[in-house]
């Protein structure tokens, strides 16, 4: 999965970089979390599995790192 083929038209991406909104790191380390941790498909019974939340938990936790915001959630201070 790339970001700028799944949810940002070329164009659109070359205007965020243009605008300065997202630097050319940024947007390789966007795409490589991207790669890592989006699920192109979750079942029913995914959703009651454990491991679902870690995941989850852990792919936000190193997307909250990669936009630098901080602690936001409770579970980031455990």
């Amino acid at each position: 999965m790339r970001l700028d083929r799944d949810f940002l038209s070329s164009p659109e991406t070359l205007i965020l970089k243009w605008l300065g909104y997202i630097s050319d790191n940024l947007y390789k380390r966007l795409n490589t979390w991207l790669d890592r941790h989006y699920r192109d498909l979750i079942k029913p019974e995914d959703l009651q599995a454990p491991l679902l939340l870690m995941e989850s938990r852990t792919a936000l936790g190193e997307l909250i790192d990669i936009l630098n915001l901080g602690s936001v959630y409770k579970f980031q201070q455990i």
